[in-house]
């Protein structure tokens, strides 16, 4: 068994360093990104509530940048994109956009429309049914019964259950 050189030891563990750097900055990109990303879903949400649509639009716009930018700063660094922020950021993007969807009456995005893993859509949709249930709370206490009754309906409509 041969030893490896001083020099050739020294060059493995730059080249290690050089890798751990990368994805250090990956990381934290990533993680502003999804700080920045989730600051607007809730507030598009709040927006949503307001019935200031299009506010809610111009923040899930935002949105979508920052988690372009997250993505596009992962590279090939799979255990930094799984490590669950990321995931967080995706759901509340989902349900932002699911809360926009149900509330003015327009079809819903799938996952892939909103370039997200099919598991934070998911977990955005059940966040989503919660925010439409405030929204048909408050319809009844605006005595805005026919909204509450269409939103019921197209949470209904939309996701099968009856």
């Amino acid at each position: 068994m041969t030893l490896g050189t001083p020099g050739q030891i020294a060059a493995a563990g730059e080249a290690a360093r050089a890798v751990l750097e990368e994805k250090h900055a990956a990381r934290e990109i990533t993680l502003a990104a999804s700080r920045r990303r989730s600051g607007r879903g809730a507030s598009a949400i709040r927006a949503v509530h307001r019935r200031e649509f299009r506010e809610a639009r111009a923040l899930i716009a935002e949105a979508a940048a920052y988690l372009a930018e997250a993505e596009s700063a992962l590279g090939v660094h799979g255990d930094v994109r799984y490590g669950g922020f990321l995931n967080d950021a995706k759901k509340e993007f989902a349900e932002a956009n699911l809360t926009l969807a149900f509330v003015e009456g327009n079809s819903l995005s799938t996952a892939a429309e909103l370039g997200v893993d099919v598991q934070p859509y998911l977990n955005g949709m059940a966040e989503a049914a919660s925010e439409l249930r405030r929204q048909v709370l408050d319809c009844l206490r605006r005595d805005e019964g026919a909204e509450a009754e269409r939103l019921l309906g197209s949470w209904t409509t939309s996701t099968g259950c009856s």
